[in-house]
């Protein structure tokens, strides 16, 4: 006997409002970072407009996986396009672990070069930085907690208000001391600091392409769970792999008592799956005895 049970389909359509203001903002804000930061020759201001590009590629990621968690399946793709965004997000964090290569080469460069920053300009387009980005944080707060992508890009966000904040103080230190080599360390910091973010995220977005386990997952937990349950003498074929990058599914054979209701013992894994794993896509092979299953044979 097999179950396959699925979340109820939620209203995405706000998140997805939410996800295009935050593009919209961002994109506003790398024109006037970008500007501003040859204007004033400054570095930090460069690389952190690079990274919000990166913030635009990762919303974008996400308003897609938002999207595309509709898609319908098809003969060739039973799962639709989910998946999809994991590709894409791999592609996006690769690419720019290049960028960022480039940025840190060019920096270490000028480091060496006594280069007169604007300060002034530092401080106020970081400024408007870091009410962009807090700003944008805040879109996602009140769902942060209901849906792991939609968290991902909340604390990214919110990250990046951070760097800001950094790069804004730095801009004021500039000021008041006239030391030009801040400008250069704190690009430096902005790169490693990303540059180590964007190297986990392609790590796990390889770990997802290869039918890994998701990094939210906890296995252990899982198979104590089904080890400790009175109902169930004996677990195998566990499969934990990521259909998407904010969708999780699960296939498991199940070796349970025969005075078991299976119905009731369903009903509780996935309730119990779906609260504490967010697992919304498991499939159970309930089996009374191991001759049962070809498996096993």
């Amino acid at each position: 006997m097999s179950h396959d049970c699925h979340s109820s389909q939620k209203n995405i359509s706000l998140h997805n409002y939410k996800f295009i203001w935050g593009i919209i903002l961002n994109i506003i804000f790398i024109i006037i970072e970008l500007s501003f930061g040859f204007i004033s020759d400054s570095m930090a201001l460069i690389s952190d407009a690079l990274h919000n590009f990166g913030d635009v590629l990762s919303l974008g990621l996400a308003l897609c996986a938002n999207i595309l968690l509709k898609s319908k399946s098809s003969d060739n793709r039973t799962y639709g396009w989910r998946s999809f965004s994991i590709l894409a997000s791999f592609i996006s964090s690769a690419s720019l672990i290049f960028i960022l290569g480039a940025l840190f080469i060019e920096n270490i460069h000028r480091l060496n070069q006594a280069i007169e920053v604007n300060s002034v300009v530092v401080i106020w387009v970081s400024l408007i930085g870091l009410i962009i980005n807090f700003g944008t944080a805040l879109l996602f707060l009140d769902s942060k907690d209901k849906d792991f992508n939609i968290k991902a890009a909340y604390l990214h966000m919110l990250a990046d208000a951070l760097i800001s904040a950094a790069v804004m103080i730095g801009g004021i230190a500039m000021y008041f001391t006239g030391w030009l080599w801040i400008d250069g360390a704190l690009s430096l910091f902005v790169i490693v600091f990303i540059l180590y973010a964007t190297i986990k995220l392609t790590y796990d977005s390889a770990n997802l392409l290869l039918a890994g386990v998701p990094k939210n997952i906890n296995l252990k937990e899982i198979q104590n769970f089904f080890t400790t349950h009175k109902d169930i003498q004996n677990f195998h074929d566990l499969h934990v792999w990521a259909l998407s990058t904010a969708e999780v599914a699960m296939t498991v054979h199940l070796l349970v008592n025969i005075e078991t209701n299976n119905q009731e013992l369903l009903k509780t894994i996935a309730d119990h799956f779906e609260k504490e794993f967010k697992i919304s896509h498991c499939t159970i092979q309930i089996e009374k005895d191991l001759s049962s299953c070809k498996s096993c044979n």
